[in-house]
């Protein structure tokens, strides 16, 4: 495949992915977190930990939609393109994985190091190597930040790019293994 067909494909894959993911993942928090929990259960439950667990439940079922429909979406694209299927495992592995790796890497990019001054102590080296380190791998989002670019723009384009990393880094064995199943 030629290479302005790939990036042809990779941007559509993440316009729809990104597009498909916060519409549906928009429609599902509100049916969620508005209408079933601010209607029926948030009258019978005040607080604890059986509001902590449907808090819990209602953010999983959504980021489950997110997934579900980012990773659909992908492999949509894909076939639309170059009439082929590509695994539903290995795609979903991605886009499960793309949002916390955007959410570590705003964390790493906002984190103010200065907290993190030990003094003398033995570990002050390690921990000065580790801020480097951060600071080199958060350095395009920072830059990002700075400019006042959206964070939920950075978690709405991570799912579809970890979707698209995960089957473009696949290896032919898990490619045809995933395809059987």
């Amino acid at each position: 495949m030629s290479r302005n067909r790939t990036a042809m494909l990779t941007l559509a894959q993440i316009a729809l992915g990104g597009a498909v993911g916060a519409i549906i993942g928009s429609i599902g928090y509100f049916v969620m977190g508005n209408l079933l929990w601010g209607k029926f259960l948030a009258p019978v439950i005040s607080g604890g930990i059986f509001y902590a667990i449907f808090v819990l439940i209602t953010f999983l079922i959504t980021y489950g939609i997110v997934v579900v429909c980012v990773g659909e979406s992908v492999r949509l694209v894909t076939y639309w393109m170059q009439k082929k299927t590509i695994p539903r495992k290995i795609v979903y592995q991605g886009v499960f994985l793309g949002i916390p790796a955007a959410a570590a890497l705003i964390s790493m990019a906002t984190y103010d190091w200065s907290s993190m001054d030990m003094g003398l102590f033995p570990g002050t080296f390690i921990l000065s190597i580790i801020r480097v380190i951060a600071s080199i791998v958060s350095a395009p989002v920072k830059i990002l930040l700075f400019f006042k670019f959206p964070p939920i723009l950075l978690y709405i384009i991570s799912a579809p790019v970890g979707a698209i990393i995960g089957y473009r880094l696949a290896t032919p064995e898990q490619l045809t293994e995933n395809s059987k199943a």
